[in-house]
Order: C-alpha cells, then structure tokens, then sequence
C-alpha cells in the first residue's frame, strides 16, 4: 500500500491542530462580540475587515404538501375540499411568526479598502 507524503501529512496535522484552537477561541469570541453588535455596537473603522450581523432567517421544513393531503382526506365530504384546505393552511402559514436569529459575518471594509495606497500584502499569522 502506498505511503502518504510525510510533509503533507505533517502539514496537515499541524493545521488540524491550529484549526482546532482557533475554531474554540472563535466561538468564545462569538460568543462575547455578537451580543454587544445586536445591541448597535460596531467594529473599528481602522480595519481591513468589520464584524457585522447579518440575521439569518430559518426557514420552515416544507409541511404545506403533507398537511395539503392530510386536510383533503379530512375535508373530504366537504363542498370544495381543495378549497378549504387551501384556506386553512393559508390561516396557519399567516400564524406562524418568522424568527430571526442573529449571525456574526465577516465583511470587507470598503472605505479601508479604498484607503490604501497599494494592494495590502498577505500576513500569515501563526502560532
């Protein structure tokens, strides 16, 4: 069986590792910056990239054809059963609030952006 290259593989580990710290700290930071963005905190001007919240909404599994089929067997005997069915999801589809629940993105400052005299290098942070 053929061996993996060994540099590749470290490499690998090496990120994986990294991953794994910057992902925990990630979510701690999440965790801290989120609320005080909901709240009409903003990110520094002075940086390439500003944190933003970009409320995802969630959106419903698709119910309707299964309550559809199950409503026209119930309104069955009714005089328009594909009418009143289609009523009475429309009244429960209305009822139903839409949640939006935050989420913290990444954005490009533009304004930094245009700033600059030349394109910015890349920096590599690493630990």
């Amino acid at each position: 069986m053929p061996e993996l290259d060994r540099q590749k593989t470290e490499e690998f580990i090496r990120l994986h590792a990294q991953h794994a710290r910057c992902e925990k700290r990630m979510k701690e930071l999440k965790a801290e910056l989120l609320p005080q963005i909901v709240d009409g905190a903003t990110s520094s001007t002075e940086l390439p990239f500003l944190l933003v919240n970009q409320p995802q909404s969630k959106k419903q599994p698709d119910w309707k054809g299964y309550a559809l089929a199950l409503l026209l067997r119930l309104y069955a005997r009714s005089k328009d059963p594909e009418a009143k069915a289609a009523a009475e999801l429309e009244r429960v589809d209305q009822s139903w609030e839409k949640k939006e629940s935050p989420a913290l993105h990444v954005v490009i400052n533009k304004d930094f952006a245009g700033s600059l005299e030349s394109r910015p290098k890349v920096i590599l942070f690493t630990a």
